[in-house]
Order: structure tokens, then C-alpha cells, then sequence
């Protein structure tokens, strides 16, 4: 029975550990896509880029 507790306890840390990790994606993802929508947005305003 201790060795049942275990298992299921050592599957619930990984599957938290995964679903974090994914969040953490997803939420890397969406900053990147904001980032674009505002570099696209300065573009719609008539900013360019200066290369020095």
C-alpha cells in the first residue's frame, strides 16, 4: 500500500510539473505575440527602425 501511495504521489508531482511547464510556455508564446502587435502597431503609426 506505501508503494501505491508512492507512485501516485511521485505521477501527481510530474504531471503538476508538466502542466506548470506548459503554462510557462503558453505565457512565454502570448508575450512574444504582444510584442509583435506592438512592433506592428509602431509600423501602422509611421515609426521605422534607425540602423546606427
Amino acid at each position: 500500500m506505501p508503494v501505491l501511495l508512492a507512485l501516485l504521489a511521485a505521477a501527481a508531482g510530474v504531471i503538476f510539473w508538466i502542466y506548470r511547464a506548459r503554462d510557462v510556455a503558453h505565457a512565454a508564446k502570448d508575450l512574444g505575440d504582444m510584442a509583435g502587435d506592438v512592433m506592428s502597431a509602431a509600423r501602422r503609426f509611421g515609426f521605422r527602425r534607425r540602423y546606427n
